[in-house]
């Protein structure tokens, strides 16, 4: 016996826009914003798994002349982890603060 299938026209809510204030933007600026939080996520990325080096290299103790390669590196992971700190916190700002808010908050805020 086989089962008919529901009709459920008219029944669903309507899809509701995740985002509804970015469809006032040109295209080209929507799918920016989608690289910049792309490339956003990407550097957070490198710099945990950049932590996790570090990490690394405090917990080894190095022996003779192992000891000055391993802080020379150590430094260099230091120097890079700084510049991605930078290069995150300059792409976060880059890109619209709606981007990051909850349908609430912008509901709140009178933003569509």
């Amino acid at each position: 016996m086989t089962k008919k299938p529901i009709d459920i026209t008219g029944k669903l809510p309507p899809v509701q826009v995740r985002k509804p204030w970015r469809q006032s933007l040109p295209e080209i600026h929507a799918k920016r914003i989608d690289k910049l939080i792309d490339t956003h996520g990407r550097i957070k990325a490198a710099m945990a798994q950049l932590k996790a080096i570090q990490q690394e290299f405090h917990d080894y103790v190095p022996k003779g002349r192992e000891e000055f390669e391993m802080r020379h590196l150590q430094e260099q992971v230091a120097a890079v982890l700084v510049l991605l700190g930078c290069a995150e916190e300059k792409l976060y700002l880059t890109v619209p603060s709606e981007e990051f808010m909850s349908a609430e908050h912008l509901a709140d805020l009178g933003i569509h």
